[in-house]
This record gives structure tokens, C-alpha cells and sequence, in this order.
């Protein structure tokens, strides 16, 4: 098959459920999938206490909202690193975190997403005196581990921040795994992964050939999926 430079006559087909998209040889330009329900309640599943300075750190993502993991900080101070992992391939599109503050002694408070080679702070600004701080992203965000950081203040050292509770808004993910053939018996030639609400297509960097045809085989919490592709006479 012969790779047109500029495409014309696009097909589209929206599936359901598993299926062929298309009986015959094509190429696929674009794709969408969307998940169903669309978001989760996620809960961090481990800790890391670099400098062991934190109590209780699994507290702060037990079923109770009244426990806490807490520790000690001096007047302007920092409070040491303590991360909160997670398993799988965690999408986020906000997240809630309820904090004490020390009757409002605690002036700052910094959350990061940490990932290998760079970290993204996604807030800093005042703490809840006692209740949740509520974050909403515009874009989904992936990371290793989240990072939570208290300030104290001037007076009244020392301080015991507290958190009680962490929530991601987890992304629920829809797979759609793509064959070369009718069956998922054929040649597995792509992975499809859905991400937040698009309001357009997804767009294959370069377009994927599909000499035989094209069958989608849906996986995870997929609702459905949207392929723009050229038949190939």
C-alpha cells in the first residue's frame, strides 16, 4: 500500500462493543476511546518516610477520616519529605486532601506530583485549618509518587501538621487493543488507551497500516471508541 500525502474520503466508525472497523485493507489516521464510568476514587497504598520524622503515615489513607499521619515542625520550617505511592498506572484529574493546621499556626502548604526527572507542584498556598482542600486539573495528570509539605509559622512553634485523608479523582481508562485480521486471534498491531474527555480525535503521529483489515477488541472499563481511517482499494 501506497501512503497518500494528503488523505481524502476519511471513514468513520464508532463501535460499541468488539468488532471490525473496517473488512479491508486501510490505514488508520485517528482514533477516540472513552471510558465508562468516567471517573473513580482512588486511595494512595504505600508510603515513603525518607527521614522516618512522620507518625502513622498510613493513616492518612485508611478508611477513617478521623485518624491522621502527623508530625513536628519549628518556627518557618518545612516539615520533612514524605511521599505516598500508589499501584498501577494512576491518570488523575484532581485530587482531595484534608489537613489540620495547628489552629492556623501552620502558614503554608505545598502538594507536588513526583515523577522521574521532573515534579509538578499543583499547589501551594494556606492550608484547610481543618477540612479538605479540593485541587481540579485542567489536564490529566500521571505521576510516581505525591509529595505533601507543611510550613510553620513565626509564633507558637512547634507545630503538628496533620494529614487525615488523601482522594485522587482517578481517570478510569478504556483499552482498545487492535488487530491486523478479524479476530484477536490475528496480529496484534496496536494499544489504544483512553484519557480524559477529548473534544476531537486522538491523532496517530504516523498513520498505522492495516493490510488485511482492522478489528478492535475492547478491554478494561471501555464505553466506546471513534476511528477515522482509509479504505485502501
Amino acid at each position: 500500500m501506497c501512503l497518500p500525502i494528503e488523505p481524502e474520503n476519511l471513514v468513520y466508525k464508532r463501535l460499541t462493543a468488539s468488532g471490525v472497523v473496517c473488512p479491508k485493507p486501510c490505514w488508520l489516521y485517528k482514533y477516540r476511546v472513552s471510558a465508562n464510568p468516567f471517573y473513580r476514587d482512588v486511595k494512595p497504598s504505600g508510603f515513603i518516610d525518607i527521614y522516618t520524622d512522620w507518625t502513622d503515615e498510613e493513616k492518612a489513607y485508611d478508611v477513617s477520616t478521623l485518624s491522621y499521619a502527623y508530625t513536628s515542625i519549628g518556627a518557618l520550617a518545612w516539615s520533612s519529605t514524605l511521599l505516598y505511592s500508589h499501584t498501577g498506572n494512576l491518570c488523575i484529574c484532581g485530587m482531595k486532601i484534608k489537613t489540620w493546621s495547628d489552629s492556623g499556626g501552620i502558614t503554608s502548604m505545598r502538594v507536588r506530583l513526583r515523577k522521574t526527572g521532573e515534579d509538578d507542584t499543583v499547589f501551594v498556598g494556606a492550608p484547610p485549618t481543618d477540612g479538605y482542600k479540593i485541587l481540579e486539573f485542567d489536564t490529566a495528570k500521571r505521576f510516581d509518587n505525591l509529595e505533601v509539605k507543611f510550613q510553620g509559622g513565626f509564633i507558637g512553634a512547634p507545630f503538628e501538621p496533620r494529614i487525615y485523608d488523601i482522594t485522587y479523582k482517578a481517570v478510569n481508562q478504556g483499552l482498545v487493543v487492535l488487530y491486523n485480521g478479524f479476530t484477536k486471534a490475528d496480529e496484534r498491531i496496536a494499544d489504544i488507551i483512553s484519557g480524559v474527555k477529548l473534544s476531537g480525535n486522538i491523532v496517530f503521529r504516523h498513520p498505522v497500516s492495516f493490510n488485511k483489515s482492522l478489528y478492535a477488541h475492547f478491554q478494561l472499563q471501555t464505553d466506546y471508541a471513534e476511528f477515522l481511517y482509509l479504505p485502501v482499494s
